[in-house]
């Protein structure tokens, strides 16, 4: 769920934070399915992640795999508002978009604390305000990662639907160009 600042709720933020604490990285079996979906290119952005942030990727996979399994999915252009990009898309294309939307941070750099840092601020200045500080400070970059990936994912190449959703991650629901089922799908990846 995306909160009035464009982040998850407080529940979401803290189980992340916990998350961020451990030294857990992602499980190896899964991570090596992630890596073989992706291009070469994406690899390289998926790389760029800190420990964390890949941990986080590659829960995104699996449950949004899980998520697609269950809605017993069929490409075609219900998955598509009418505002769409384009129309035909496969799983695989979705579940690299929920793996790989968050890319973006790694432009900003930060560690844990600077991450919750950051959040406080973007919370109590909004998303918008702080994305305009972009160009002097990592508070900005991170503020700003859903444009910064969408960015570096379409200069990787990516498909569009994976450019799209880490763009539009942090918008609010009606404003998606994914159909409702798929939107809640990848919203709830993300809560992995």
């Amino acid at each position: 769920m995306v909160s009035r600042s464009g982040f998850g709720g407080i529940s979401h933020l803290a189980q992340r934070f916990v998350k961020a604490l451990q030294p857990n990285g992602p499980m190896v079996e899964d991570e090596a399915a992630l890596c073989q979906m992706l291009s070469t290119q994406e690899l390289v952005l998926y790389r760029r992640l800190n420990r964390t942030d890949r941990a986080h990727a590659v829960a995104n996979m699996v449950s949004m795999s899980v998520s697609l399994d269950a809605l017993k999915y069929e490409a075609g252009d219900e998955v598509w508002n009418e505002a769409s990009v384009e129309p035909a898309l496969g799983q695989a294309d979705l579940v690299v978009a929920a793996a790989m939307h968050d890319v973006g941070k790694s432009a900003a750099n930060l560690s844990t604390v600077g991450r919750v840092l950051a959040t406080i601020v973007i919370a109590l200045t909004g998303r918008r305000r702080a994305a305009g500080w972009a160009r002097s400070g990592r508070i900005g970059l991170y503020a700003d990662h859903p444009r910064l990936g969408a960015e570096m994912l379409q200069a990787a190449g990516a498909h569009a639907v994976v450019v799209a959703w880490a763009s539009e991650h942090h918008q609010p629901r009606e404003r998606s160009l994914f159909a409702a089922p798929i939107r809640a799908a990848l919203d709830q990846a993300d809560q992995a």
